[in-house]
């Protein structure tokens, strides 16, 4: 039995939420979204952590929601009648989790399961996490390292999307309102939440375009590649994603690796006035396409980021590049 402890572990990051597990541990359900989701993180045979947050007003019961939870976990186990439960393990320190408002749990039938239930006062959502290992495992140890490493908001306005070998920041106004978690294809779409400042962007907003940003990664790129150039790749892929927009397509170089520029306007007969209106609403109006896709042969892989921006926000699309991570360290050191 390999010695989980003594193993390569990774980041993963979803919905403002990052945490380090052993590598062969990944993304195995989602649901929900900032406000109120789920998580659960596996391997090849079972469910190794499962995470589940709410956002949180007035008086927070701690002591209600971690006993709903074993309650639950023992209707949902068929050994609940051999379950022993223990409501105020410990299990990671206040110290170490940052937290005042903390509850270690345990309980241990056919595995172990051992977690905690906090309250995070800077993000205003209570957590229900939980780390299962296996009898011959160290699950102590385990669920402590699992846990202590537990980010549960995002710091100086980014948000961490991690796993399956897909690694990348956006700015926290952006929201998630598409994914595609496929064997060698993630794709993940969002679009940026405009903020109503005033009662005239209350009635305006609506009527111009919010700024959208697609993340994806391929994997592959070898076989991808093998009879076309990246720009050829390029204008095949651009061609499908925005039809009847053509695209301009200039060679550059992103992340250390070549790379393609894509710039198009979608523009309509209306866009003079509906951006006088956007800025009279104080909002952005998206009328730019603007884009960039690499070939990282370290990982081989190939990445894109897409935006349909504002043109007061063009460096964004360099920005997000450069944190949309394509390959370790330790693969650029080889």
């Amino acid at each position: 039995m390999t010695d989980l402890l003594q193993t390569k572990w990774h980041r993963l990051g979803w919905q403002g939420i990052e945490l380090t597990v052993p590598e062969e541990w990944n993304l195995g359900g989602i649901g929900g979204g900032q406000e109120e989701g789920y998580l659960r993180i596996q391997d090849a045979e079972m469910a190794r952590v499962e995470l589940k947050w709410a956002t949180s007003t007035g008086f927070v019961n701690i002591d209600a929601a971690v006993d709903g939870y074993l309650k639950k976990i023992r209707q949902d186990r068929k050994q609940s009648k051999d379950m022993e439960i223990d409501t105020d393990a410990s299990v990671v320190s206040k110290r170490k989790m940052r937290k005042k408002v903390l509850r270690g749990f345990s309980w241990r039938s056919d595995m172990h399961g051992l977690g905690a239930a906090w309250y995070c006062a800077d993000c205003k959502r209570t957590f229900i996490a939980q780390v299962l290992t296996k009898p011959e495992e160290d699950g102590p140890a385990l669920a402590e390292r699992v846990l202590a490493g537990i980010k549960d908001h995002p710091t100086g306005g980014w948000l961490r999307w991690a796993t399956y070998n897909f690694d990348a920041q956006v700015p926290e106004d952006f929201s998630l309102t598409a994914r595609k978690l496929m064997a060698g294809h993630i794709q993940l779409t969002f679009k940026r939440d405009v903020a109503a400042r005033t009662a005239r962007s209350i009635m305006l907003q609506n009527l111009v375009v919010p700024e959208e940003l697609t993340l994806a990664r391929w994997g592959m790129a070898g076989t991808m590649l093998k009879n076309k150039t990246l720009q050829q790749w390029a204008a095949d892929e651009m061609g499908t994603r925005l039809k009847r927009i053509k695209p301009e397509l200039e060679p550059t170089e992103t992340n250390g690796h070549e790379a393609v520029h894509v710039s198009a306007t979608n523009l309509s007969l209306q866009g003079p006035l509906f951006r006088t209106i956007a800025r009279f609403a104080e909002v952005p109006y998206a009328d730019r396409i603007r884009g960039l896709i690499w070939h990282c042969p370290k990982s081989n892989s190939v990445h894109l980021v897409q935006m349909l921006i504002d043109y007061t926000n063009e460096q964004l699309l360099s920005e997000i590049a450069s944190r949309f991570h394509c390959h370790s360290s330790e693969d650029a050191a080889d």
